[in-house]
């Protein structure tokens, strides 16, 4: 994970192993998750996802809990990818609201934290 002041996450998830298999992970969000376009979520008002181009996601009915005990339906991105291991799943994310549209960032960059944060 990376963090460029004032605004930018880049979160990078590498899932390592042999043969076909289906990843899945879940952003579970405070605010209503709405598409902005492809590969593209905003959260609210607050923050933008951006997915890379090797994964597919959509928002699904899930959960989540304001307290301890607690639990209500919220939408959640689903993030899924099916194919042969190794694979980079990165997700980039611009928090504070309205700003420059957050970056993709491709599964393919091995050195993604240099090629954003130089």
């Amino acid at each position: 994970m990376w963090f460029r002041k004032p605004d930018l996450i880049v979160v990078l998830d590498i899932v390592e192993g042999t043969g076909e298999h289906d990843i899945q992970q879940f952003w579970h969000a405070a605010a209503p998750i709405t598409v902005v376009g492809t590969g593209r979520w905003a959260v609210g008002n607050v923050a933008e996802i951006a997915i890379s181009s090797n994964a597919v996601g959509e928002i699904v009915e899930g959960w989540q809990s304001d307290t301890l005990g607690s639990k209500k339906a919220a939408d959640v991105l689903r993030v899924s990818f099916s194919g042969a291991l190794t694979v980079r799943i990165a997700a980039s994310i611009r928090v504070g609201g309205a700003g420059a549209p957050v970056p993709f960032v491709e599964e393919n960059s091995v050195r993604v934290g240099e090629a954003l944060f130089k």
